[in-house]
């Protein structure tokens, strides 16, 4: 564990300093040396969290050829193993929702926050692609926007998870999800709009504890945690 917060501060470390080759190197080995100890303390693993784990691990060791191999090649297979991931995430949080006590009736009950919610993750997924697509060319563009829906799906389902559930675990998966978005976003911004150094730094952060709080909830138990009673009338 000790590892794991040594090259998380050399990463943050690289961001501000802007040392590409330290930050680089040290991202790209976060998140499969937490899976690796994810695996060696949980015996009982969700399988669909585990892929996402293993996928995700995956799509940030390619950042290691980053200088060796075309960006073209970091572009599509990285977005496309993330967007894998993230669907294997979503999967695992739907079944959460379908495992909860309150799901009879749950999506009934919600239809207006959950019209909402859709509406909002269609209408950031049009505003983001309307800032990438002079930028991009269309297969580009098409990955950016299935990696886009991906993100604002799992966003959709984590809240509604959130909701159903009202456990500690769905909130930490929830907040993890929110990191995830706005670290996007941010990504976004400073790639499209201004390559402001803070951006940069804002969004290295938002990705680091996004990959922290969803390593920490996988050690957590769902109905362990039903205690938060923040949405129970």
């Amino acid at each position: 564990m000790a590892i794991i917060i040594l090259l998380t501060v050399l990463f943050i470390v690289g961001q501000i300093m802007q040392y590409d080759v330290l930050s680089n190197t040290t991202r790209s080995l976060i998140l499969p040396l937490a899976t690796t100890f994810y695996f060696l303390k949980v015996e009982k693993r969700s399988v669909y969290f585990t892929l996402f784990l293993i996928i995700f691990s995956l799509s940030e060791l390619i950042g290691l050829l980053i200088y060796s191999v075309p960006n073209n090649f970091i572009f599509y297979i990285g977005n496309l193993l993330c967007i894998v991931g993230y669907i294997c995430l979503i999967i695992d949080i739907l079944t959460q929702i379908k495992d909860s006590p309150d799901y009879k009736g749950f999506f009934l009950k919600y239809t207006i926050h959950i019209a909402v919610l859709v509406m909002f993750a269609v209408y950031l997924v049009i505003l983001l692609g309307e800032i990438m697509s002079p930028h991009l060319d269309r297969v580009e563009y098409t990955v950016s926007m299935v990696y886009s829906t991906a993100i604002m799906a799992l966003l959709t389902v984590s809240l509604l998870n959130f909701i159903c559930n009202d456990s500690k675990k769905a909130l930490i998966l929830f907040l993890a999800s929110m990191c995830i978005v706005f670290s996007e976003i941010v990504q976004i911004a400073y790639y499209y709009l201004s390559e402001t150094y803070g951006l940069s730094l804002i969004y290295s952060l938002l990705l680091v504890m996004a990959f922290y709080l969803f390593y920490k909830q996988g050690f957590l138990k769902q109905e362990a945690n039903k205690n938060l009673n923040l949405f129970k009338s």
